[in-house]
């Protein structure tokens, strides 16, 4: 009966996956034709150039067996050298969200808690103290030097997953030639190089994530005891500290256990209830703490804007479900009158999805979903050159790189679907089915909140390990040379 359910269920998944990931290739194929056709560059063609010369050196490196540890080395090198080069190439500033926290920062270094308090932007949003509370800490000791030292910050953090990405392929797949490859894709991720010059929290989150996921297989191939599922719980809650969507992977994590883990039910309990109060109860001490010492007046999860608002915004069709000035205007209208605003959102939300019109309906589910998905740099270009002079772009490929980036996502989307038609990953092997269950919990969750190209950054490394799948592995392992 559970074998059945547990095959009947990564079925599902695996089937619904396959019907969204084409979707998404589709669309996505069609923003680089619509590249090609206005966008196209020298820049583009040298960077897909170089990237051609970057993967025949590591074939050539497996053919020739060079050592694990050396290529390795050798990539994380790699990997250093693309986020420096382009990050510096851009004098890039905080824009958006996180200038307001850069901006508060300086006024909580006077004293100035009122920007986290009531109606006021971190009120509203007290997820997003914790990003007030680092740039405050960096412009407390580094002055006019702090965004430089963010940068390298973001560059070392950025460099690290490269590492991580490394532990977490050795875990799934053994064999030397997936591991290395999923390490040379996280060297040269798009994504996560472009963000680097962005003063995002997803930059320090990413690691945290990461790690939390390494500790949590090793507990699952029982390399590990149990009680590793506190390290997994605490690290992923740090990770939640800087960007606060870490419930979806709770729910993963929880949904694995259950369904995959090898284990008496007595076990799988105790195992859930390791990564539940590992993450809950220190999460709520840190909220409280922030409240008792007068920082703000609101739990880290709970702010005066009610969550409700994301999905109202996400629930406006016209917009595909992104930020939109009639919403915006709606929820400060009503900011002060909580009770009002949830309930007038609610019949908003309800009054939209049940009078719009089902092919209306349809078509706004398809666009959001290929719109959150289908863009190669998850909006990075777009963030880290935002408000900045021409003059102070080294590298410009907001508008001349984009082929490059959205030519590598195509290809990695491809290479997801193929590896979702292959039995023996998802059915055998079974870790991979981890990465497949985050992608559908945050999918939804995208689907139902206020969507935009940026949030999904926080889960980028999915298209760094999922595309490994693909890959027919070779019989070497990774400590064999």
């Amino acid at each position: 009966m559970k074998k059945n359910f547990e095959i009947s269920f990564t079925k599902f998944v695996i089937y619904s996956l396959r019907f969204i990931f084409f979707t998404i290739a589709i669309v996505a194929a069609g923003q680089l034709i619509n590249y090609l056709k206005f966008k196209n560059s020298m820049l583009s063609v040298a960077l897909i150039a170089f990237y051609i010369i970057l993967g025949i050196g590591v074939y050539y490196g497996l053919n020739k067996k060079v050592k694990t540890t050396t290529m390795l080395l050798v990539l994380i090198i790699l990997g250093l050298i693309l986020r420096i080069v382009w990050s510096f190439s851009v004098n890039s500033i905080p824009v958006s969200d996180f200038n307001t926290a850069y901006r508060s920062a300086g006024d909580l270094l006077k004293g100035d808690f009122s920007m986290m308090k009531g109606t006021a932007y971190f009120g509203r949003f007290p997820h997003l103290i914790g990003l007030v509370l680092y740039f405050a800490f960096i412009r407390n000791i580094f002055g006019g030097s702090s965004l430089l030292v963010l940068k390298i910050i973001n560059i070392l953090f950025s460099t690290s997953t490269i590492f991580l990405v490394y532990l977490i392929c050795k875990e799934i797949f053994s064999d030397k030639k997936r591991v290395i490859i999923g390490t040379f894709l996280a060297a040269v991720f798009p994504t996560s190089i472009l963000y680097t010059a962005v003063y995002c929290t997803e930059n320090m989150a990413i690691p945290f994530y990461l790690g939390s996921i390494y500790y949590f297989f090793l507990v699952v191939k029982n390399k590990k005891k149990e009680e590793y599922l506190l390290l997994s719980g605490c690290l992923l809650l740090i990770g939640h500290l800087w960007r606060s969507v870490a419930q979806v992977m709770i729910v993963a994590y929880l949904l694995y256990i259950i369904i995959y883990y090898q284990k008496k039910n007595i076990l799988k309990f105790k195992a859930c209830m390791y990564i539940c109060i590992s993450f809950i109860i220190p999460f709520v001490i840190i909220s409280n703490t922030f409240i008792w010492t007068g920082m703000t007046d609101r739990p880290l999860w709970s702010g005066s804007e009610p969550g409700i608002t994301s999905v109202l915004k996400g629930s406006n069709i016209p917009t595909g479900g992104r930020w939109n000035d009639e919403d915006a205007k709606f929820i400060e209208a009503n900011l002060k009158n909580e009770k009002l605003l949830v309930e007038e959102s609610k019949k908003k939300i309800i009054e939209r999805y049940t009078t719009t019109a089902p092919s209306d309906l349809v078509y706004f589910v398809f666009r959001k979903v290929t719109m959150q998905w289908k863009e190669g740099d998850f909006g990075a270009a777009f963030w880290a050159q935002l408000q900045v002079p021409q003059q102070d772009v080294g590298i410009d490929v907001a508008n001349n790189g984009v082929v490059w980036y959205q030519l590598f996502h195509l290809t990695l989307l491809i290479l997801i679907i193929r590896g979702l038609f292959r039995k023996q990953e998802y059915l055998e092997k079974k870790l991979i089915n981890l990465f497949y269950i985050i992608f559908c919990g945050y999918g939804l969750t995208f689907l139902i909140l206020e969507s935009q190209e940026r949030y999904a950054f926080i889960v980028n490394w999915l298209f760094i390990i999922l595309p490994l799948a693909a890959v027919k592995g070779d019989e070497a392992s990774v400590g064999s040379n």
